[in-house]
C-alpha cells in the first residue's frame, strides 16, 4: 500500500501540488536510473584510467608478468589487454544493463570479471566496490533533482 499524506488547511496547496509530483516521479525511476548509469561508466573509464585510484589503487602486476604483457600487449595498461573487459562497464550499452521503472542492473558478463573482482586465484583487484562518497552525493542529489523536480540532469 503506498503512503499517504493529507494536508488540508490554507497554504498548503502549494504544498500538495510539490507532494503529488514527488509521488508522481518517484513512480518511474527508470530517467534517474539512466542518470547514474551514465555516471558508473565516466566512474569506471576514471578507475580503468588511474589503476583502479577511484576505490583503492590495484595491485601492481608482477615483474615477470609486467614483461610478458609490455611484449604482447605494448603500452596496455593495467587490467587491460583487449580493452573487452574496461569497455563493457565504461561504455554504455555495459555487458549486463537492465533499466526499468524500479529497478537498475549494470555490470559485465566478460567471465574472467569475477576473478579480478573477488581476487580468485589472482591479486583482487576490484573494478565495482561500495560507492565512494562523491558518488553518495551526486545520487543524493540526482534522486533530490528527480523526485522534487522531475529533471535528472
Amino acid at each position: 500500500m503506498p503512503a499517504m499524506l493529507d494536508i488540508s488547511g490554507d497554504g498548503f496547496d502549494k504544498l500538495s501540488l510539490l507532494l503529488d509530483r514527488f509521488a508522481e516521479n518517484v513512480s518511474n525511476l527508470a530517467p534517474l536510473f539512466d542518470q547514474i548509469a551514465d555516471d558508473f561508466a565516466n566512474t569506471q573509464r576514471e578507475n580503468f584510467r588511474t589503476a583502479g585510484a577511484v576505490y583503492g589503487l590495484w595491485t601492481p602486476l608482477s615483474p615477470a608478468y609486467a614483461a610478458w604483457k609490455e611484449a604482447h600487449y605494448p603500452g596496455q595498461p593495467i587490467l587491460t589487454r583487449t580493452g573487452l573487459l574496461r569497455d563493457s562497464l565504461s561504455s554504455r550499452p555495459f555487458g549486463v544493463e537492465h533499466i526499468d521503472q524500479t529497478r537498475m542492473v549494470l555490470g559485465t558478463q566478460v567471465p574472467y570479471a569475477r576473478y579480478h573482482q573477488d581476487g580468485a586465484g589472482l591479486p583482487r583487484r576490484p573494478m565495482i566496490n561500495q560507492p565512494t562518497r562523491g558518488e553518495i552525493r551526486r545520487y543524493g542529489s540526482m534522486l533530490h533533482r528527480h523526485a522534487f523536480e522531475g529533471v535528472t540532469s
